[in-house]
């Protein structure tokens, strides 16, 4: 039921599956079945599927029957053996849904190769700077009329999709009516998504499954279906359907430390690095969002706190307080209940950028106006190309392992991504927080990050202390994805990385526990660049405290690209856009970083060289030097 995508790489061979098994040893994959070799890449398994790779491997299965030589134990939640890093048994079933309950169920219509191809292109047109349509970004109407076209080659069209969707929710009695999102089979057709909104009784007869409450330990809640799926006559017409079984799993990259001095003189401060990366004395012309703006988005409950942001400025943002500035918020929010990352990308987007307008895009998973959406990131992708006026940048601080999602919801999102770039934003990504390893602390193999690494996001690294001893934060993620392959932008930069480290693997096996393909050396590589990322003075809950991670990293760089926007807008240019493939040519406007590595997993990870490399990517910015190159392309 996946669609296929761009270019990018598989990563189901044999060997592939020994990077999986970690604890296996390579003479026991190369000998066994395919078909087994490629049921170890999955994250979750019956136990069915656990004894017959017992069988077929040799090792052991628990008391639940669940294959523990590959790291698989029983999660009760989804009745089914997982890997912990990799599925969500950190979710804990309750009670079935109320069947009168409303769903908004989210039907994503497929995307073919060759659309993704035309939209790669169509995406380097616009944002390499050598390319004669370079900065020629699209208004939402243009967008909706780029879907329209590019749809009826490969496959019907999406009005199609749409059709018979609609027509089998009202076949089946399903009330939709009103409720379609985006009101027609047309609009849908447009935007590529329809949403109808249904009873947990309804979507449990159409999708064949039972729809259960679900809680985490934090407080979260979800309404997910076991054994829900696509009826046969529909899997043609949508990628996917959501909420399903797949659970909100992005992890937020930073969490309050311990308390800042009375005196607030140490930490981080954005007088720090806007003193560091050559932003002293600069401020945005453009003050009106209707000029331009930057997005912060929240997830997973977390609020940002106008108060604590008034008193942030007040203390490290004098000039953002006397004039009086004060970002704006859209969804739900507490105020009342702020959020450490919440609080974060809004404070420190905001004063590092000098005072571009910001925006924080808020997706909570439920509100109590809205169905129960409970898939935040989707929500999210759908909002974003559906704004009249895009913003400049958009920062994420947000993420989770690479394979955690389906290759068709990954699909499906990369490419809203790409239409983002053809609106001409620029979409920042925190790397992540966990080095080479999982998320989950799996050191199988080297771990890859989504969103971070997309082909159509920046991706950027942390780093820890400044001029000549900034170093690459152990904890910064970067590597190699194995889901999508190399973009062109980046190929000649990558392949000199791995042709002057050629020896990088050499200490990981002779550690001995890792085997030898740790990551794919064709795959997208990230991060792209970094910032500063340790020890970062925030203000939570009216008190000054310091937090860490790449979430520190993301809407730093956002603010340095938001003042580059508001300079390329003030001179009569079109906003940077997607960023990447500028970032590529233009790389000697990065302070190189040539010390440290994201080790984890018992190895050195990746270390920090001369050049690109997947520690710190091209370094950190210099804002005179990336000033110069956005006002000549």
């Amino acid at each position: 039921m996946e669609a296929a995508a761009p270019r990018r790489t598989r990563a189901l061979a044999a060997v592939a599956g020994a990077c999986v098994l970690g604890a296996l040893a390579l003479s026991r994959v190369a000998s066994a079945p395919k078909d087994a070799v490629v049921a170890l890449s999955a994250a979750s398994q019956p136990k069915e599927t656990a004894a017959a790779l017992s069988a077929a491997f040799g090792g052991d299965t628990d008391a639940e029957g669940c294959y523990t030589d590959a790291g698989y134990s029983w999660c009760a939640a989804s009745s089914s053996c997982v890997r912990s890093w990799e599925s969500s048994c950190d979710w804990v079933r309750s009670s079935r849904a109320a069947a009168d309950a409303t769903l908004s169920l989210v039907f994503a219509l497929p995307v073919g190769d060759d659309h993704a191809a035309a939209l790669e292109a169509e995406v380097a047109a616009v944002s390499d700077p050598a390319s004669e349509r370079y900065g020629r970004h699209r208004s939402v109407a243009e967008l909706d009329a780029y879907r329209a076209d590019a749809h009826p080659s490969a496959h019907p069209e999406w009005a199609t999709h749409a059709s018979r969707i609609l027509s089998y929710l009202d076949v089946h009695g399903k009330q939709f009516g009103e409720a379609v999102a985006y009101g027609s089979a047309d609009e849908a057709a447009r935007r590529g998504f329809l949403r109808a909104e249904v009873s947990v009784a309804s979507a449990e007869e159409l999708l064949g499954g039972e729809y259960y409450e679900f809680a985490r330990v934090d407080g979260q809640t979800a309404t997910r279906c076991v054994g829900c799926s696509l009826p046969e006559n529909l899997r043609s017409a949508a990628a996917f359907v959501e909420p399903t079984s797949r659970f909100p799993n992005l992890r937020r990259k930073s969490a309050p430390g311990a308390p800042l001095a009375t005196d607030g003189k140490y930490g981080v401060t954005p007088g720090i690095l806007r003193d560091e990366y050559g932003l002293s004395g600069a401020y945005p012309s453009l003050t009106n969002r209707s000029e331009h703006y930057v997005v912060v988005t929240a997830f997973d409950g977390e609020f940002a706190s106008p108060a604590d942001a008034t008193k942030f400025y007040s203390d490290y943002a004098p000039d953002l307080a006397s004039s009086g500035y004060a970002p704006t918020i859209e969804g739900p929010n507490r105020g009342n209940r702020p959020g450490a990352e919440a609080n974060l990308d809004v404070q420190y987007a905001s004063a590092v950028s000098g005072g571009v307008p910001l925006e924080v895009w808020s997706f909570a998973g439920m509100s109590p106006d809205r169905p129960a959406i409970n898939e935040p990131f989707l929500e999210f992708v759908l909002y974003m190309n559906g704004v009249d006026h895009a913003p400049s940048v958009v920062s994420t601080s947000y993420g989770e392992d690479e394979g955690s999602t389906s290759d068709a919801y990954a699909v499906r999102v990369q490419y809203e991504f790409g239409l983002a770039a053809l609106r001409g934003m620029s979409l920042i990504f925190a790397a992540g927080d966990s080095g080479v390893a999982s998320t989950w602390g799996s050191c199988d193999h080297f771990y890859a990050q989504w969103p971070a690494a997309s082909p159509y996001v920046t991706a950027v690294g942390a780093t820890v202390g400044f001029g000549a001893k900034t170093q690459v934060a152990d904890f910064s993620s970067g590597g190699f994805s194995n889901r999508w392959a190399r973009p062109d932008y980046q190929r000649a930069a990558v392949e000199t990385y791995l042709s002057d480290a050629r020896d990088v693997l050499v200490p990981y096996v002779a550690h001995g526990r890792l085997p030898a393909d740790l990551f794919n050396r064709s795959g997208r590589a990230f991060p792209d660049v970094a910032a500063a990322g340790e020890d970062f003075a925030i203000i939570y809950d009216r008190e000054a405290v310091y937090v860490s991670g790449t979430s520190c990293s993301a809407p730093t760089f956002a603010g340095v690209v938001a003042l580059l926007n508001d300079a390329r807008l003030s001179a009569g240019k079109p906003k940077l856009g997607f960023l990447n493939p500028l970032i590529y040519k233009y790389r000697a406007a990065f302070d190189d970083v040539l010390l440290g590595n994201n080790g984890k997993c018992g190895t050195d990870g990746f270390r920090a060289l001369e050049g690109w490399d997947p520690a710190s990517g091209f370094g950190t910015p210099d804002y005179a030097a990336l000033l110069e190159v956005a006002l000549a392309v």
